[in-house]
């Protein structure tokens, strides 16, 4: 399990990963992922969503994506920086399209 910097497209999930990674190479191989997303802080909530992929290798699409994802970890004033160093050749654009959702919220209450 690696964290990932992601955002969502309704209910797609989109993220970047190096091809080369083991991430990556999972990916390919099997064209399935089971992320969670997870609230670290009380009241504690999680979802888990197991999901097939699609991969793109496409800099401008990836480039595009990585806009909003670098906005949402790294701000707005910095995310022009980090899509520029992370939409390059050898890393993948990833779409992960939800068929299975468990979720539960306040599970700390």
């Amino acid at each position: 399990m690696a964290p990932v910097w992601f955002v969502l497209d309704d209910d797609d999930m989109i993220f970047m990963t190096r091809g080369g990674s083991a991430k990556g190479r999972n990916l390919a191989r099997g064209g399935r992922a089971a992320p969670s997303v997870d609230q670290g802080a009380p009241m504690y909530s999680f979802v888990h969503v197991e999901e097939p992929v699609t991969i793109s290798e496409d800099l401008n699409e990836m480039y595009r994506w990585a806009l909003p994802i670098s906005a949402r970890y790294m701000g707005a004033e910095r995310a022009e920086e980090y899509a520029r160093r992370n939409a390059v050749a050898g890393e993948w654009l990833v779409r992960l399209t939800p068929e299975s959702i468990v979720a539960h919220a306040d599970i700390a209450d």
